[in-house]
This record gives C-alpha cells, structure tokens and sequence, in this order.
C-alpha cells in the first residue's frame, strides 16, 4: 500500500474533518481524496474497522465516503461500497464485542448494571433475534453502544454477528447511496445539492425496525390472552 503524498493545506483540511460527522465535511475530504482513491482504500478500512472497535464516531460519514469514492468504480456500482461497508461494520463490531469481553464490559457495569437487567429481562422473556434486529436497524441506540452491552447480556457471539450483519444493512446501503449520489452531481465543487433529510431517513428506519417487534407483540398477546 503506497500512500499519497499529501500536500500541507490537504493535510490540515483533512485533520480538521475527520472524522466526517456532517455532509460538507464528506465533501471536503471527497474533494481531496478522490485523485488518490487506489491508494487509499486499505486505508480506509483500517481507520473504519479504529473507530468501530473502539466505539468512536464517524463511521457513517465514513460509509457516504465509500459510496462517493468507490460506488462508480466498478460493475457492481453502489453495492461494492454497500458490500465493503457492510463487512466492515460487522467485523468492526465484532472488534468491540471482544474488547467488551475481555475488560471494556468490567468497566462499564458499575454505570449500567440497572439497565443490563431491564435488558436481560426483556431477551428471556422475548425472541432475542427479533430485539437485537431491532435495535440495530432502528435509530434508537447507536450501534457502538449494542457492540458494547451485547457481551454483558450474554449474546453469543454467532447472534451477535448474523443480527449486525443484517441489523445494519439498511442504514449501510442509505449512507453509501448517498455517497454515490453525491459524486455524481456536482455538489462537489459544483452549484447543485444533493438533500440529505436526516428526519425521513430516522423515520424509514424505525418503522422498517419495528417490523421485527411484531412477533414479539403478537406473542405478548397470546401469552396475556392463554394466561
């Protein structure tokens, strides 16, 4: 991997948007990073799987960024990125799953141990399949604070991947697509803009989420209605 040798005024304007947490912060480092995107893919995925390991913003304005570099690149289009991205999040979490494990977990349980029982109270009494999918696709918890409590509640570990790897899949897929549809319009350094409703995107994804909760609903109601 050979790293682009970046200009002074490159250098300060990428340290002062990363990581992107805004869509001009994207564009910023979209217009810098483009003229190097082969050098810089593996690097990318090494800071990606950083910060996801160790719980820290930004990997979403990382996945736009994948879909802006990399989502016209090759046959496959937007769903190379999506496909990058998508791997990159579950084995990122994954990474934050073992650290919890190992010591991270000890850490927090003083601060959390009331919310933990809520939690394990809700899994034994519900399809633990169904709850982690819809924590992970809607918006309501950030996905680096289920990476963290799932070791805590006893997740194991085949669980843990197979409900992020498809828990996280939808968000994945709108942040690249935004990407994509970034770099092909002329946002970046052109006069048209590319909307970004951050209200819908929250809404589809807690109503897409919610779908999972309807068997546990249902079972709730055969249960009240048996007993």
């Amino acid at each position: 991997m050979t790293l682009p040798s970046f200009s002074q005024d490159e250098i300060l304007i990428l340290m002062k948007n990363f990581p992107p947490r805004k869509i001009n912060d994207i564009k910023n480092i979209y217009n810098i990073l483009k003229q190097y995107s082969g050098n810089i893919f593996i690097l990318i995925i090494i800071i990606y799987l950083f910060l996801l390991s160790f719980s820290i913003p930004g990997t979403f304005g990382l996945n736009v960024l994948f879909g802006a570099l990399y989502g016209n690149s090759t046959v496959l289009g937007v769903f190379f990125p999506f496909l990058i991205s998508l791997i990159c999040g579950t084995l990122g979490g994954f990474f934050a799953y073992l650290l919890s494990f190992c010591f991270l977990g000890n850490l927090l349980l003083p601060y959390i141990e009331k919310y933990l029982i809520k939690f394990r109270n809700l899994l034994k009494n519900n399809n633990k399949i169904f709850i982690l999918l819809f924590l992970r696709i809607s918006p309501i918890l950030p996905n680096w604070s289920i990476n963290l409590i799932s070791p805590l509640l006893n997740i194991d570990i085949l669980t843990f991947i197979f409900t992020t790897f498809i828990g996280i899949a939808p968000q994945t897929f709108i942040s690249v697509q935004t990407g994509k549809m970034l770099s092909e319009t002329t946002m970046m350094g052109g006069d048209n803009d590319v909307t970004y409703n951050q209200l819908n995107v929250f809404l589809s994804l807690l109503g897409f989420g919610s779908l999972f909760l309807l068997p546990v609903i249902v079972n709730y109601f055969v249960k009240v209605k048996l007993d």
